[in-house]
């Protein structure tokens, strides 16, 4: 019985996958993707603005009240771990290299690289 389900159903379904499989896998392209002609330059015109950039400059990361805001600089240390692979042997080498500056530690406090990877503030 068994046997016979393989020998039936096989065919059918060999059939049916390289149909699928032979109906779109080419690339297509379109015409008008195919044949634009260059558009003509105006000498009378005036030079094109450069664009706006899309992102502010950096800046601290920095909470509401004017503290330092540690979810953001975990999130940039997450970044930074996953980047090089490997967990930074100090805050200090972190922030030597993170992509995003770091705000100056409030007075009297210091950053730290805690224990699962996190940036922590403690006294100094």
């Amino acid at each position: 019985m068994r046997h016979r389900f393989i020998k039936t159903a096989f065919p059918s379904a060999l059939a049916l996958l390289l149909a699928f499989g032979a109906s779109g896998c080419g690339k297509k392209t379109t015409p008008a993707a195919v044949s634009q002609p260059a558009p003509a330059l105006d000498a009378s015109a005036p030079p094109a603005q450069p664009a706006p950039q899309s992102q502010p400059a950096a800046q601290p990361a920095t909470q509401q009240s004017g503290g330092p805001d540690l979810a953001e600089i975990n999130r940039n240390l997450i970044r930074w771990i996953v980047g090089h692979k490997r967990r930074p042997s100090s805050f200090e080498e972190f922030a030597a290299s993170a992509a995003a500056p770091i705000p100056p530690a409030p007075p009297g406090k210091k950053y730290i690289l805690a224990n699962p990877p996190r940036i922590e503030l403690v006294n100094q």
